[in-house]
């Protein structure tokens, strides 16, 4: 899921978060808003959440993987001069790749302990309150 666009730079990147979501087919706004940010904890990772700057450099090899699924509201701004995130350039390695290995991971040690709703990323909040 794409969190941010920076258009207004030398390369223009996008943040994108990768969540839990891994299924056969397309999800819907549904299953985003129900979502976990997928945190790594194969390898070196010590229970990162998988999120990257990426830039468009080699965009035109993976075009084809980007979908529009869902409109969710973002409701936070994202620096990239203030945020730790990494930045990126191929897509199929920094984000595919390490997603399908935390999941191989996953098939045989524990998943992270530690759990992300997509909203507390997004900055979504509820529509009930108590007070």
């Amino acid at each position: 899921m794409v969190l941010e666009a920076l258009h207004n730079t030398a390369n223009g990147y996008n943040l994108i978060v990768t969540t839990r979501i891994n299924q056969p087919n397309k999800p819907n706004k549904i299953d985003f808003e129900k979502s976990e940010v997928l945190i790594l904890n194969f390898g070196n990772y010590n229970e990162k959440q998988c999120i990257h700057w990426f830039s468009p450099i080699r965009f035109k090899k993976v075009s084809h993987l980007f979908d529009k699924c869902a409109n969710i509201p973002v409701n936070r701004d994202f620096d990239p001069n203030k945020l730790g995130y990494d930045f990126c350039g191929d897509f199929d390695i920094w984000i595919i790749e390490q997603a399908n290995r935390q999941f191989d991971f996953e098939k045989k040690n524990r998943s992270s302990i530690k759990r992300i709703k997509l909203k507390e990323i997004t900055g979504s909040k509820s529509k009930w309150s108590l007070w």
